[in-house]
């Protein structure tokens, strides 16, 4: 009996492809929930967080956990020349993230661009006074924290008072 085309019959039958081993899989990264502690836990830094009384916001980041884009972006629009390490703490000021203005405070010196201005930066050894009003006063300039509340501001102020008093 001759097969034709279009003739009912057995169809052909696939030959099944040979499976290919699997590689186990890496469990999904999660984010985590909590900020990573500071690594670097020189007296600095050590200062800072005493001066902080455990006070935290979402937009201040100590050494250690200052996400890159976010240490990217300040070092690029008012800090320049500070070495990546050398920051102990970061206050993202800006609406979208970015930290292309706020504050930074290194082992010698706080580093500031308020939205609009100027960059500025002062030495803790320069520092005559320190005083909070709507804003940081630092020897009659202003550190502006726009981004949060009173309670953050006057964290920052004594952050920057017990640093010039070291």
């Amino acid at each position: 009996m001759e097969r034709r085309l279009g003739s009912p019959g057995q169809p052909n039958k696939a030959q099944p492809a040979p499976e290919k081993p699997v590689a186990p899989r890496k469990p999904a990264s999660r984010k985590r929930s909590r900020p990573k502690k500071a690594v670097d836990q020189s007296p600095t830094l050590q200062r800072i967080v005493e001066a902080l009384e455990g006070f935290t916001h979402r937009r201040l980041f100590l050494a250690g956990s200052i996400p890159a884009h976010k240490l990217n972006g300040a070092l690029r629009s008012y800090a320049e020349k500070v070495k990546r390490e050398d920051v102990l703490l970061l206050y993202d000021g800006t609406v979208f993230g970015g930290a292309e203005h706020g504050l930074i405070l290194t082992g010698d010196a706080v580093y500031w661009r308020n939205y609009l201005e100027d960059v500025e930066h002062i030495r803790y050894a320069d520092i005559k006074g320190v005083r909070v009003d709507t804003h940081i006063v630092v020897d009659n300039k202003e550190i502006h924290v726009t981004m949060s509340g009173q309670a953050t501001t006057r964290a920052l102020a004594e952050v920057i008072r017990q640093m010039r008093d070291r």
